[in-house]
């Protein structure tokens, strides 16, 4: 059975305000929008993760919330963790390999720089090429693994079946 990763960099977020934490800056009016936008592709495109984890900041948990409700994803999916918080390529990897493998397709929705130096990983060298240097807000790539096991999805052996930008939209 093949492996399906969805690499979500949280959507457009506020700046903070002085005193506040990084870790609590709230979603911007436009990036309520932006998520919207992706849940609109999502469903259009029938992504459908069946696992979800999300780092523990409020921005991508907002960003979650937004596509749990307009893609009638199911609450149940989602695990919050704080280590996803500003998590490098390394760590975003050991959390995919951790992954029970019943899931056929895990979400993780987190920040940059670690989702693109990510999926920059998990990229075939041919797939490279296609990807943005930096993930958008809101952006979203949809890599595919032959591997039967989420311990056997390696860097560099993943295909890219869709990349979804909201600035481009």
């Amino acid at each position: 059975m093949s492996k399906h990763v969805l690499i979500v960099r949280h959507a457009h977020a506020l700046d903070a305000l002085l005193g506040q934490e990084d870790h609590d800056r709230p979603l911007s009016t436009h990036g309520a929008y932006e998520a919207k936008m992706l849940a609109t592709y999502m469903q259009n495109q029938h992504i459908v993760p069946d696992h979800i984890l999300c780092s523990s900041a409020v921005r991508t948990r907002a960003t979650a919330a937004i596509l749990e409700q307009e893609s009638a994803l199911s609450l149940e999916l989602r695990h919050n963790l704080d280590s996803l918080y500003l998590a490098d390529a390394a760590q975003l990897q050991q959390h995919l390999t951790s992954l029970d493998d019943n899931a056929q397709c895990l979400m993780v929705i987190a920040h940059n720089p670690g989702v693109s130096e990510w999926a920059y990983c998990l990229a075939s060298p041919r797939e490279k090429e296609t990807l943005p240097y930096v993930l958008h807000t809101a952006g979203l790539l949809h890599f595919f693994s032959s591997s039967s096991s989420w311990h056997e999805v390696a860097y560099h052996q993943c295909r890219l079946l869709h990349l979804f930008d909201p600035s481009l939209c």
